[in-house]
């Protein structure tokens, strides 16, 4: 799934750049934009795999597993292929998060190589492990919530995706009703902390 994430990154910039790209260093704005564009087009890949997954988990008792198959086979039986995007939505206002990821990630980079001398131009993989760590955390806080809404409209009855179901902003509203903000940000804090070690790993790994 990274691989989607940053290829559509790269391609958002090159648009957005036009002829200087791959020359000049992008804005810091640019680098926001692709980061919205390319989580939201990288949602067409993640809101029916996210979906196939929940609705695994939530059909699998003690007694009958579901397999993976079965659950894309039951959403199919359920609504063909318009079911396979139920809460693409969510996933899109979700997915937006990239766009403080990668502002984050480089704002955080220019301002440390701003410490630097001419005889170290670049920054060690330490340097970006922290940007990487710091822009994971700012991105999940950004959109974490949305997240939970999303997984809300996923978790729904497959019998019920043929009619019609509450969105994302009456499925937002209900949550907050029942336990404000902390119901938005229920399991923020393992998220947060996993996040860490991952996208710190993850850019050390990129540029490896």
């Amino acid at each position: 799934m990274n691989a989607s994430i940053f290829f559509l990154y790269d391609a958002s910039l090159a648009v957005l750049q036009g002829a200087h790209a791959r020359v000049a260093e992008p804005t810091l704005t640019q680098t926001f934009l692709a980061g919205v564009a390319s989580g939201i087009g990288s949602a067409l890949i993640t809101s029916p795999m996210e979906l196939f997954k929940i609705q695994q988990q939530i059909n699998t008792s003690a007694t009958q597993r579901t397999t993976y198959m079965q659950a894309i086979a039951g959403v199919w039986r359920a609504g063909g292929l318009r079911a396979f995007f139920h809460g693409f939505g969510a996933t899109c206002v979700r997915d937006v998060g990239y766009g403080p990821y990668f502002f984050t990630y480089a704002l955080l980079n220019r301002w440390m190589l701003l410490g630097h001398s001419e005889t170290r131009p670049e920054l060690s993989n330490a340097e970006m492990a922290v940007s990487g760590a710091l822009a994971g955390v700012v991105g999940w806080l950004a959109t974490y919530w949305a997240d939970v809404v999303k997984t809300r409209i996923q978790a729904e009855p497959i019998s019920s995706f043929r009619n019609h179901t509450p969105g994302f902003w009456p499925v937002l509203r209900a949550t907050y009703r029942q336990g404000g903000l902390g119901a938005l940000f229920a399991g923020a804090s393992t998220t947060v902390l996993r996040a860490i070690p991952a996208n710190a790993a993850l850019v050390c790994g990129m540029h490896d």
